[in-house]
């Protein structure tokens, strides 16, 4: 998985997924328990430098990907 490499690597890293299912399972492998919080966009799940936003790649607004480097 590329996001817990380029998380120790120490870049903030955002994901995006509709599955809650997915989530869980992808910080309980890497095994790290998220702190969670609601926005406009959708549920946030915040382990660290990984962030991943329960909801819709497509409703991301330019102000949530303005720190962006890459995709």
């Amino acid at each position: 998985l590329d996001m817990p490499w380029l998380a120790a690597q120490g870049h903030h890293v955002l994901g995006v997924e509709l599955s809650p299912l997915a989530i869980e399972q992808f910080f309980a492998g890497q095994r790290l328990t998220p702190e969670q919080h609601q926005s406009p966009l959708g549920v946030h799940h915040v382990a660290g430098r990984i962030e991943i936003i329960q909801g819709d790649v497509f409703a991301l607004d330019d102000a949530t990907l303005a720190s962006c480097h890459a995709v």
